[in-house]
């Protein structure tokens, strides 16, 4: 993080963390770039449900299934409730 000065003699790294009111864990915390899989079935989430806006999760993950994506509803669920 560029806020942050890690080898400042004076200031300590959580001294500066708390003067940002940052959580100390946020710096460490290092992102994973969806998979190619996880991207696919988003793009079929977003397209099942622009056309069909009553649809909930559980119908999704049910037409999915049907389609022969091997998935159950939490999944589907979570992906939803990313993008809605």
């Amino acid at each position: 993080m560029d806020l942050l000065d890690w080898e400042h003699p004076d200031i300590s790294v959580v001294a500066q963390v708390d003067l940002l009111g940052l959580n100390r864990s946020s710096l460490y915390y290092q992102s994973i770039p969806p998979s190619p899989e996880e991207i696919r079935r988003k793009h079929r989430i977003d397209e099942l449900y622009t056309a069909h806006p009553f649809m909930g999760y559980r119908t999704i993950a049910t037409v999915m299934n049907r389609e022969g994506e091997d998935i159950t509803k939490t999944p589907s669920d979570a992906l939803c409730v990313k993008w809605v």
